[in-house]
């Protein structure tokens, strides 16, 4: 190769280099005009309305997800919904007795997802908190059995990793 063809050649690497290093910089430019050079705003995961299961779910025409099939016991009385695989995946409800609850949430493909709300065997609430796919969204609110606010923990921060 003849030493023109290679100054050449480097003329050009150094030419699609500068379009490169050009767009990114004009790509930020973009960027900084569009947020009227505001600093761009954080990520966050997007709004999500939480749901409790609706009263009596496993008393409905189709109480479970398709594929999914409703599971109960006795002794403690639990009602959930499950796949062929054994994962929970859908409603889940137990209770301390004939007529108190002890929790009650919702499962997707064996995570808890919505609102997750536990209660101590005299009725009144002892947890609640909010879920997407396993992951806690909302603050984590603890009572005693008086109805007393023990703690709070609060919602974690949002995941960098999605």
């Amino acid at each position: 190769m003849t030493q023109t063809a290679v100054s050449g050649k480097r003329t050009v690497v150094y030419l699609l280099a500068g379009v490169i290093v050009f767009a990114g910089v004009l790509a930020a430019l973009v960027k900084f005009a569009a947020t009227g050079g505001k600093p761009a705003k954080k990520r966050t995961k997007p709004k999500v309305t939480l749901t409790d299961p609706p009263a009596h779910w496993w008393m409905q025409e189709a109480p479970c997800p398709i594929g999914a099939s409703l599971k109960n016991t006795e002794q403690p009385k639990t009602y959930w919904c499950e796949l062929p695989s054994k994962m929970k995946h859908g409603y889940y409800t137990r209770w301390h007795t004939e007529q108190l609850k002890a929790e009650r949430g919702s499962y997707n493909h064996g995570k808890r997802t919505h609102l997750w709300t536990t209660w101590h065997s005299n009725g009144k609430p002892a947890s609640r908190a909010g879920y997407l796919d396993g992951e806690r969204l909302t603050d984590h609110v603890h009572w005693n059995a008086k109805g007393e606010v023990l703690k709070i923990l609060p919602a974690p921060e949002p995941s960098k990793t999605k």
